[in-house]
């Protein structure tokens, strides 16, 4: 039998949650425009001040070590990525700083992202936060904030306090975290989890589809790989969203009469409720009627970023 547990509401329209699933990196100095242009797969030398991209970091065979979004600021990028991602991916950049002035700092004072949905209380966070108005691509960098603008609202990187403070001033009972990391798989956002570096080039996940990649800029770590894939259209395994029988974590395998044809990227459960997951699957095997995890059949398989229509 498919997943029975009811499907889990989105938050609601106005909403807030304390998350601790994110962390931040600062890749500062004046070099720091060029050197991470020549390590990531976006082109970050040609992002303005004030907005962010998405972008990844791959190894030498093209497969992803992070993903992040790459804010820019006065004095560099600010990189949002997964809790317990931003020491790792700061050590592999630093043997390749050599003389060039950068710095590259995991930013532990700001351990509190506020995800602010709605436009009632985005409004009020502006001002509270004092980042004037601020869209979705839109990115700020204050002394006691770094804050991205998405679609689905803000993400406000705060101290503990500064959380707490927000949440008082915009008059809000934060809703359970889980709820926001819901949004986010529903939005098919391919954050690469420590469990999951060196296992997926950049299309599998659908980086080159939300301006993650850069087909035109110079080169970078991977960068002949993931090229070669995209020009001789080589991919089979794509993303998809879909919901799982029972609990799962990043790296399990999505099986199809035992046989591994998949892996699960990130999964959130609600108590009660079905547990939604995002995961990298073959194409070939999605339609199967026995794709399964440990915890049991699949369901509502859909993909998230189907192919242009010809």
């Amino acid at each position: 039998m498919p997943p029975s547990a009811t499907v889990p509401p989105s938050p609601p329209p106005d909403s807030l949650a304390l998350r601790t699933d994110l962390e931040l990196l600062e890749v500062a100095g004046t070099d720091a425009p060029k050197f991470l242009q020549g390590q990531c797969t976006a082109d970050v030398e040609g992002l303005p001040v004030g907005r962010w991209t998405w972008a990844g970091y791959c190894t030498p065979k093209g497969r992803l070590i992070a993903t992040f979004r790459a804010g820019r600021s006065e004095t560099g990028y600010v990189l949002q990525l997964p809790a317990g991602s931003a020491a790792g991916l700061a050590n592999r950049l630093r043997k390749f700083v050599l003389r060039s002035k950068v710095t590259l700092a995991p930013l532990d004072t700001l351990t509190v992202a506020v995800a602010v949905t709605g436009t009632k209380p985005t409004a009020t966070a502006h001002d509270a936060l004092q980042i004037g108005a601020i869209g979705a691509g839109d990115f700020r960098r204050t002394a006691s904030a770094a804050v991205f603008g998405t679609t689905e609202g803000l993400v406000a990187h705060l101290s503990g306090e500064g959380g707490s403070a927000l949440a008082t001033t915009l008059a809000m009972s934060p809703i359970d975290p889980r709820l926001a990391d819901l949004v986010d798989v529903r939005a098919g956002l391919p954050w690469i989890l420590p469990a999951l570096e060196d296992a997926f080039v950049p299309q599998m996940v659908g980086l080159d589809r939300i301006d993650g990649v850069s087909f035109t800029k110079g080169c970078y770590p991977g960068q002949e790989i993931v090229a070669r894939t995209r020009y001789l259209g080589t991919v089979k395994r794509h993303l998809y969203r879909l919901v799982l029988a029972g609990p799962a974590a990043p790296g399990d395998p999505v099986l199809a009469d035992e046989q591994q044809v998949g892996t699960v990227l990130r999964a959130v459960a609600v108590p009660g409720q079905a547990v939604e997951a995002l995961a990298v699957i073959d194409g070939t095997a999605a339609g199967s009627d026995n794709l399964h995890t440990a915890g049991g059949r699949t369901s509502d398989l859909q993909r998230v970023h189907p192919d242009p229509v010809a």
